[in-house]
């Protein structure tokens, strides 16, 4: 039996991976934006629907254009001349007073 594991969301749409033999299979919820991001993800959007979603094979192409994906995304970030691209975090210090 496969199992289902949450990868995150964007604009509200879960993104999830299970197992399947010896590959993986992608979840996207079947929203617009799932849509649209299988769309970029596989050949012609090529996924098949199951229950609330939108199920394709993790492959070799798959795997290139998430890889050219997230590395055009993070160049986007980085190359913003004003947002602060890693922010600090202070939490609670061990006596429970805040800084």
């Amino acid at each position: 039996m496969s199992t289902l594991t949450p990868i995150g969301h964007v604009a509200g749409t879960a993104i999830a991976v299970r197992t399947q033999g010896a590959g993986q299979e992608i979840l996207v919820s079947a929203t617009g934006v799932g849509r649209a991001l299988v769309q970029i993800l596989a050949e012609n959007g090529a996924a098949r629907e199951e229950d609330a979603y939108l199920v394709l094979s993790h492959d070799q192409e798959v795997d290139r254009r998430l890889k050219e994906l997230a590395d055009a995304l993070v160049a986007i970030r980085y190359t913003h001349p004003t947002l602060v691209q890693l922010t600090l975090e202070l939490g609670e210090e061990n006596d429970g007073r805040q800084r």
